[in-house]
């Protein structure tokens, strides 16, 4: 190459001089092999300039050569000229349409410009072409991934690691779309695996932060994202995870300084300018909030984030009084969920069944032979349909010194579980218990408690499921002395507050989304709760939802004497007691606030979508002694 250039340099200094330049018999003539050997050569050497001179000479014998332009766009592209790079590689793929090497890197760029698309088609042909190359399939993944054909991913980053077990990239990948699935478990063994191949691959710790967060292993998830932070300190993805963390513990500051953190990194990723948006509205920023929110929505992929995005857009335009908006927005996010089920092919009618079995059970057997007393742990269980307060009370009755609380714990699932394993068929296995074997089955309950707390005598245990209403009948059985509170709200409040709540995908909480299914399953659980409050001897209280938020020291005061329990004045300050808990419902952001009546009647807000389900739950309004009517003080609500 410098033989070549010195001899034009010689020729250009004869034709100055006048001089003639005699023919001389030099080396062969290089072909297009040659000229791409060299400047491979050229390029490993670190000679940018002479890679790209040759590049060029190779295109000016052949304006089609692909190799040569395909190595010009990565040049292009190193050089952070991404305009240029995309041009290249389109006039390779243009010349030689199967030109692999191209098409990866046409697809990555459009990809990168969320033309997902065009992006899936060229890597799809690509990885056709070179089906042994693992880094193709990752690539491929990561479009699907992007593009939301989120499940069509998983078997092409399988095939990248069929092909290189040991490409931690690709673990890392591959766990990202677990990670989108709610697989955490699965996800987390993906993350374990990358970083066992590479110590410091910081995308994979802060995508293991990630799925610990989403099984709420709060600290370990935190250490994992800031170990991430540490080895790459201009991971963006990282601080937006850190930032996601301290917004569910309530604790915006540090959220609003990792999420100015993220922005300063990364200014176009739309999940910052969702949380961003999401702090905003916490902030009474509502406006602009909303505003963060919306442009967000356009350019998220993952269906989790989305789903987030379009409830806490629906949560900002209803405290704008933006009803109709606020209801399209819900109805976006829950069809993201129906999405999810259809998916996974979840059997929803599963958990009606098992309802419908209790009712069944109790229409025949109507009461119990007695069983001897249960325990030295005064007992009581929180229960009522989902949205109902639940939440608000476990933290008013946690903030009680002579009160400890478990929350939203599968404690009764796995009673059951053994009460399958040990005496067969659930609710007809309830007959079985007696004093016999009553000892074994109440250890196994509390060997489940105290997975999650450490059991206090001197206190009064308070275990909040709302749920848990489904076996009030089991409760009665294994410890008729227990207190059950249940909290009843406005049915239409409470079945509309369900449909507007981004829960997590479970048996239950799949009937929420829509109001007919929210409606229908409402009707199944109170029928069931009329049931037994008829025919067991329970000692229950109701605590009116609406009567808490109007009445609190009241309500409380009255709620503490059915618990036998004196007035404590730390449930007063609930709110700030709740600022040191780490609270997993959906009500985290609510229950760290003094009381407010704003979601009180929210329903005639929304009556023109509530009228069809109306009828459904017409007989429980009077039930429970509401009105349908709006009261005179309510107009205009």
């Amino acid at each position: 190459m410098s033989n070549r250039r010195e001899r034009r340099r010689q020729k250009s200094r004869n034709k100055k001089n006048g001089q003639h330049t005699p023919l001389e018999a030099g080396p062969p003539a290089k072909t297009g092999r040659d000229l791409m050997t060299e400047a491979a050569q050229l390029y490993e050497m670190g000679d940018i300039d002479g890679a790209r001179s040759t590049f060029e000479l190779i295109i000016g014998m052949d304006p089609g050569h692909a190799d040569a332009l395909f190595g010009l766009g990565v040049l292009e592209e190193q050089a952070d000229n991404a305009e240029g790079a995309k041009k290249h590689y389109e006039a390779a793929v243009t010349s030689e349409p199967n030109h692999a090497p191209s098409l990866v890197n046409l697809g990555n760029a459009l990809r990168n410009e969320r033309q997902f698309e065009a992006a899936i088609k060229l890597l799809e042909r690509a990885a056709d072409l070179a089906p042994e190359i693992p880094l193709v399939h990752n690539n491929f993944g990561i479009a699907l991934h992007q593009g939301g054909l989120i499940e069509q991913a998983i078997p092409v980053f399988q095939k990248a690691l069929a092909l290189a077990p040991d490409f931690a990239e690709a673990h890392c990948n591959l766990g990202a779309v677990f990670a989108d699935l709610d697989k955490f478990e699965q996800a987390i063994d993906c993350f374990e695996r990358a970083l066992e191949l590479l110590p410091d691959f910081a995308p994979a710790m802060a995508n293991l932060g990630n799925a610990l967060n989403g099984l709420h292993r709060i600290e370990e998830a935190i250490n994992a994202l800031e170990k991430a932070v540490q080895i790459d300190p201009n991971l963006a993805f990282a601080y937006a995870k850190l930032a996601t963390v301290y917004e569910r513990m309530n604790d915006l500051q540090k959220s609003e300084e990792y999420i100015k953190k993220a922005k300063n990194i990364d200014p176009n990723n739309p999940e910052i300018w969702m949380l961003n948006g999401v702090i905003l509205g916490r902030n009474k920023k509502v406006f602009d909030g909303l505003q963060e929110i919306v442009r967000s929505i356009k350019y998220l992929y993952s269906p989790n984030i989305l789903c987030r995005a379009y409830f806490e857009a629906g949560h900002l335009s209803d405290r704008l009084g933006n009803y109709m908006e606020a209801y399209e927005y819900y109805s976006s996010g829950n069809s993201l969920i129906e999405e999810r089920v259809a998916t996974l092919a979840v059997d929803r009618d599963q958990y009606l069944t098992e309802i419908n079995k209790n009712i069944n059970y109790f229409d025949e057997v109507r009461k119990f032979s007695k069983i001897k007393e249960d325990g030295n742990i005064d007992l009581v269980f929180v229960v009522g349909f989902p949205r109902t307060g639940t939440t608000l009370l476990e933290q008013i009755l946690d903030s009680h010194s002579l009160i400890q609380t478990i929350d939203e714990k599968p404690v009764i699932d796995d009673t059951i579980e053994y009460l399958r394993d040990s005496f067969g068929e659930y609710p007809d296995c309830l007959g079985k218990i007696n004093d016999s074997n009553i000892d074994s089955i109440r250890s196994t309950f509390f060997r489940e408690v105290r997975k999650y707390i450490e059991l206090d005598n001197r206190k009064t245990l308070v275990y909040k499921m709302p749920l848990n209403i489904v076996h009030v009948g089991l409760i009665y059985r294994l410890f008729p002395k227990a207190k059950i509170i249940f909290t009843e709200r406005h049915p239409c409040d409470a079945c509309l507050s369900c449909y507007m709540q981004h829960f997590n995908s479970n048996r239950a909480m799949m009937h929420f989304t829509s109001l007919e299914s929210t409606a229908k399953l409402y009707a199944l659980v109170m029928g069931l709760w009329q049931q037994y409050s008829d025919i067991l001897p329970i000692k229950w209280y109701a605590l009116r939802y609406e009567s808490l938020v109007e009445n609190f020291e009241g309500t409380v005061r009255s709620m503490l004497n059915f618990l036998e329990l004196e007035w404590d004045d730390s449930v007063l300050s609930y709110d700030r007691h709740a600022q040191n808990r780490t609270i997993l419902t959906p009500s985290y952001s609510q229950v760290t606030q003094p009381i407010y009546t704003d979601s009180k009647e929210r329903w005639r807000r929304y009556e023109e979508q509530l009228k069809p389900v109306l009828p459904v739950l017409e007989p429980f309004i009077h039930h429970f002694g509401y009105d349908i009517e709006p009261a005179s003080d309510n107009q205009g609500s």
